[in-house]
């Protein structure tokens, strides 16, 4: 038994990389608060390594029409977790929007998803002009499905729906970077 083991040749280290970061991303979405020691923000995934997100439920528009998530089924997804009161998400929103702007005409869909009553959203949209879709998830069931425990909190998925990147806390959103990887993202 111990010379067959010598015989076979170790795993590339990128595929052990990527084995690894998909076990610290499923237990981000399934273990919840206690994960905070883990890193902020994952890689971005490659095709094969790929996880489905659920993302069924209704959710409602700021002016108060009910939607879904399969009405944005033809584009790749960012998805913000955000709070009016959030300093963090309030920083990152500009930079949010000018993504969007870049990326909105190829395919890129940015939501913004918070769980605050409709006149707060409202009152603060009005003196804060954004881009993007706003949706309201009165009873928090999608960040709750998805062990979302703070905003702001932003993942990013394929047509497909299955989670290509995940960052918890602020960031620019519109760096070269991140405009590399959603245009390879969104040309897949």
């Amino acid at each position: 038994m111990g010379d067959l083991l010598r015989t076979i040749p170790p795993k590339p280290v990128a595929i052990s990389g990527m084995i690894l970061l998909a076990l610290v991303l499923i237990a981000v979405l399934v273990t919840g608060p206690h994960t905070e020691s883990l890193a902020q923000s994952s890689a971005w995934l490659e095709k094969d390594a790929r996880i489905p997100v659920d993302l069924s439920g209704s959710f409602y528009t700021v002016d108060g029409k009910e939607t879904t998530l399969n009405e944005y089924s033809d584009d790749v997804l960012f998805l913000n977790f955000w709070a009016t009161w959030c300093g963090p998400c309030r920083a990152e929103m500009p930079s949010i929007a000018a993504l969007q702007d870049k990326l909105g005409r190829k395919g890129l869909r940015v939501l913004a998803v918070t769980d605050e009553d409709f006149s707060t959203v409202e009152s603060y949209l009005k003196s804060n002009r954004f881009p993007f879709t706003v949706l309201i998830d009165q009873e928090a069931k999608l960040s709750g499905r998805l062990r979302i425990w703070a905003v702001p909190w932003t993942l990013i998925l394929d047509k497909e729906r299955n989670l290509v990147h995940f960052h918890s806390g602020a960031r620019l959103w519109d760096t070269p970077d991140v405009v590399e990887n959603l245009e390879h993202i969104l040309n897949e």
